[in-house]
């Protein structure tokens, strides 16, 4: 692993980000002894159905938000979302998976959460108003990982 990551490496780019799940305590390692530092943990969940709560369905724009994790950054929305808005908050949505969310607080995420059914959320960093949201609801969070950055 540690061959093929420094041969990786040579041609990269001078800042590289990347993800390690939270219990791939070897990969972390590595990671840690090649330079890479955590600049964040990251967390997946999971939400049952919830009573779909008003809100209004508007044109799909991105959000504008910076520091996304790669996934969700505006360069990798889908052609085909939708973007809903509450006071004090927005969402994109595909399907079941929420791609961007940004809310004030915790009411203004909780109501954008409740569309009615199902949904996943990749990615949201660790105390984001969307994750307090998320558990007042009912979420589990599946999994958890470390973003991680190195700068040469």
């Amino acid at each position: 692993g540690r061959a093929l990551t420094e041969s990786v490496l040579e041609g990269a780019p001078t800042a590289v980000t990347l993800e390690v799940l939270e219990s791939n305590e070897r990969a972390k390692r590595l990671y840690d002894d090649l330079g890479f530092e955590v600049t964040r943990r990251l967390e997946i969940w999971s939400l049952p159905e919830q009573p779909e709560v008003e809100a209004r369905q508007v044109d799909p724009a991105p959000l504008g938000q910076t520091d996304l994790p790669w996934q969700r950054d505006d360069a990798s929305l889908p052609d085909d979302y939708e973007r809903f808005e509450v006071d004090g908050g927005a969402m994109l949505l595909k399907g079941g998976n929420v791609l961007q969310l940004q809310a004030r607080d915790m009411h203004a995420a909780t109501a954008l959460l409740s569309r009615g059914k199902a949904l996943s959320f990749v990615n949201v960093p660790e105390g984001d108003v969307a994750s307090a949201a998320l558990a007042a609801l009912g979420a589990t969070m599946s999994l958890r990982q470390y973003e991680m950055r190195l700068v040469r």
